[in-house]
């Protein structure tokens, strides 16, 4: 296969299991696009590992292995392939990423050595963290975080590795001065992290499904819940305010988040469009999902409307070399009001 080929199948696959993404990425230059895409790519297989379910420890150790050995170049991919009943129950998009390994490998080895040099240690970190949560025991048929600081180490390991990576390769890709790199790396966590935390609060009912409760443990028995109980109509006052914290913290991580959006420089405005636009239909979504009742309805979902969404694409579009615009838009979003 051809590496025209190769970059082709990354972005259809792209496209199939983080739309959330693609979009953004679509912004990206041509100094930053396949890069990140395939960043974005590489951390959904991480995924594909960790979202496996009813694998031994054991079994998952050595997929969590064979990605290591794949990311380093010692493994073409085939690993994966030969494992696919791993996968078995995962999306048809997610099965065929991993079964066709091979071809992001080689999408992967046609980047230059620096670039890989720069993104592989925080995708291996992503995975080590990872592989630790997946040791976790289920209680009562759940995983479960302990408390807030458990939650936040999660999100760093799912999430805030992934704010350093772009932070690390947007410096490197534009020669950002020390200055520039370290103002970006204090807020590079709160970035990811914002919008990991409105993920989690928007789809508390999806993930109960699936048997993960990310809501930490003390938040709930605080409120005399329990795994069984926590979606039940009658428990809703209790469990909005099992919630309340995290909904503080997603707060308080997206005001990071605009931080780090503003301190990208404006002549860039690929990279601030990549970053404003998922920031601020986090805000939005956020927003929506604060007191409301859909979080915890398994056949409803918080979401904006297509609309909205593409009334935030089109003002960031508008004015993402304005900070003092995108700030006023970060506040309205954050009380519920349009952009208009």
């Amino acid at each position: 296969m051809s590496e025209d080929a190769a970059w082709d199948f990354c972005f259809e696959k792209l496209a199939q299991v983080s739309r959330s993404f693609a979009l953004p990425i679509s912004f990206l230059d041509d100094k930053t696009k396949n890069p990140v895409a395939l960043s974005y790519l590489l951390c959904r297989m991480v995924d594909c590992i960790e979202d496996a379910p009813y694998l031994p420890h054991s079994q998952r150790d050595a997929l969590y292995e064979g990605f290591r050995r794949f990311l380093r170049g010692d493994e073409d991919g085939s690993f994966f392939k030969k494992e696919k009943i791993a996968f078995a129950s995962l999306s048809p998009a997610e099965q065929d990423l991993m079964s066709n390994a091979t071809t992001v490998g080689k999408a992967w080895n046609s980047l230059s050595a620096d670039a890989r040099m720069v993104l592989r240690p925080w995708i291996q970190e992503m995975a080590f963290g990872m592989q630790i949560f997946n040791h976790r025991t289920p209680k009562e048929g759940f995983r479960v975080l302990e408390n807030l600081n458990d939650l936040h180490r999660y999100c760093y390991y799912v999430a805030g590795t992934v704010g350093h990576l772009l932070t690390e390769f947007f410096a490197f890709a534009y020669a950002f001065d020390a200055r520039r790199k370290n103002e970006l790396k204090a807020d590079a966590e709160n970035f990811a992290l914002g919008l990991q935390l409105t993920n989690i609060l928007k789809d508390v009912a999806e993930d109960h499904a699936r048997g993960m409760i990310f809501i930490p443990k003390t938040n709930w028995r605080r409120q005399n819940l329990d795994p069984a109980n926590l979606l039940f109509a009658e428990n809703r006052p209790a469990a909005h305010e099992a919630i309340r914290p995290i909904f503080e913290m997603a707060e308080d991580a997206l005001a990071g988040g605009l931080t780090y959006l503003t301190n990208l420089p404006v002549e860039n405005a690929a990279p601030r469009l990549f970053c404003g636009i998922p920031l601020l239909m986090a805000v939005a979504t956020l927003a929506e999902a604060k007191n409301n009742d859909a979080q915890f309805e398994k056949e409803i979902k918080v979401k904006i409307s297509r609309n909205f969404t593409a009334n935030i694409v089109n003002h960031c579009r508008d004015n993402i070399s304005n900070n003092d615009a995108l700030s006023r838009a970060f506040d309205r979003l954050k009380n519920q009001k349009s952009l208009t």
